[in-house]
């Protein structure tokens, strides 16, 4: 018998075949876990970029409700923009403007939803104000000014014109050097006219001056055309119409009224205690017609809707020792014509208006209008103390503040599902913005 002696092997073959498989293996579930973790990640960041996508459409659908919230304002409307059982659809997302007014501002609070995210805009919108008068003429189309005409400026507060004349200018005497003129198309200065101020054309338009015609002042283009303000006209209840008959006389104490058509009668005289806002349908003053204006307390604003017609013996007046504070705002878009010869004083403010001036006219206060033609020898002194005079009109809403909050929608702002799911709403019976407006 045999004996088969087996080969021996070192046993350190053994350990290094062991210690190769072994770390094999380590690698290999290291590379796994470290694939998970990978996955994981990419996971999670996927996640969190869909996330902040949503959150960014949301905050983009929260700006655009504060854009249709503050045009909802201008165009007169509360503000208000849908709600949360009804919102606004927009871009695949909803949102819906809560508007709480207090004095002159209004707070728009916006919130707005888009998959899963949230987004939510106080904004607070005051009311700017205006100044309807800056000068003598203001026209948002062409002005023409005939020959021999005289303009300047002077202030009611300091007293009548006359005792204010102490200046000398190219040979004429005159008050204040303020009597501007300004339009938004061409101007046109006949023969032998003193202007005490400037006279400024369009930005794309031209001046022309007549033999002898002089101008203080600028007569260069405006570099901005002149912003149109709207009138909004007081929402009053009219109590009929209104009239002081011929050779009467009657008074109306501060307050404000509606009335349809309102006048003066011939010879007739009106009293009108401020501060005072009457509405009116339209407004005539007839032949030697008389209007007292008494401005201590506060001024004197007469909207007029309809026509205006002023008799060139019509006289307006204030009580002695006041400044003459009176304004017509007027919406008309037909013509104004003063006759010759015509005296008038007060702000006269008619956007829409052709306004036509008489020959040897005489005008204390200020015109805007849509075009304004003078003729000869008439006379202009603007009035300072209008310039105090301010008004406010929807188109004037601007932003005051601005602050990202928390959407207004309570419980549902920590549920992450979709809008139109988790509000039960369908997508094709939402209004549009524009539909979504509270008048």
């Amino acid at each position: 018998m045999k004996l088969r002696v087996r080969p021996h092997r070192p046993r350190s073959v053994h350990l290094e075949a062991g210690s190769a498989l072994l770390m094999a293996v380590f690698v290999v579930g290291s590379l796994m876990m470290l694939s998970v973790a990978l996955l994981a990640t990419s996971t999670s960041s996927s996640r969190e970029q869909s996330a902040n996508t949503a959150r960014q459409r949301a905050f983009y659908l929260a700006e655009a409700g504060v854009s249709e919230g503050l045009t909802a304002l201008r165009a007169g409307a509360t503000g208000n923009i849908g709600s949360i059982a009804t919102p606004a659809y927009l871009g695949t997302g909803v949102f819906w403007v809560e508007a709480t007014p207090s004095g002159n501002e209004t707070t728009l609070l916006v919130s707005a939803m888009w998959g899963s995210g949230r987004a939510g805009l106080e904004v607070v919108v005051g009311e700017v104000r205006s100044q309807p008068f800056g000068g003598m003429f203001d026209a948002y189309e062409d002005i023409v000014i005939g020959d021999e005409v005289f303009i300047d400026a002077f202030n009611t507060w300091l007293g009548p014109y006359a005792p204010q004349v102490v200046n000398t200018e190219n040979g004429v005497d005159f008050a204040h050097e303020r009597g501007r003129v300004r339009s938004n198309g061409d101007v046109d200065i006949g023969a032998d006219t003193n202007i005490i101020g400037k006279a400024r054309p369009g930005p794309t338009s031209s001046i022309t001056l007549g033999p002898g015609a002089y101008v203080s002042q600028s007569t260069t283009p405006l570099a901005d055309y002149i912003r149109l303000i709207p009138i909004e006209v007081p929402t009053l209840v009219s109590l009929g119409p209104y009239s002081v008959p011929p050779g009467g006389s009657r008074s109306i104490p501060p307050g404000s009224y509606g009335f349809d058509d309102f006048g003066i009668g011939d010879s007739g005289e009106l009293t009108i205690v401020g501060p005072a806002t009457i509405v009116v349908a339209s407004y005539t003053q007839g032949a030697g017609g008389r209007l007292l204006v008494d401005a201590t307390a506060g001024p004197v604003t007469i909207y007029c809707t309809g026509a205006f017609a002023y008799d060139a013996t019509a006289e307006i007046d204030t009580l002695m020792g006041a400044p003459l504070d009176l304004a017509f705002m007027c919406t008309t878009t037909g013509s104004i014509d003063f006759a010759p010869s015509t005296t008038f004083r007060g702000g006269l403010f008619a956007p829409g208006a052709d306004l036509t001036i008489g020959e040897d006219s005489e005008i204390f206060g200020s015109i805007v209008a849509s075009r304004i033609t003078t003729g000869d020898r008439a006379r202009f002194h603007f009035d300072e103390h209008l310039l105090t005079r301010e008004i406010t009109s929807p188109e004037d809403h601007e932003i005051v503040s601005w602050t990202v909050v928390e959407a207004a929608g309570g419980q549902f702002n920590a549920l992450r599902q979709d809008p139109f799911e988790l509000l039960g709403l369908d997508r094709g019976s939402l209004p549009r913005p524009s539909d979504a407006w509270d008048l």
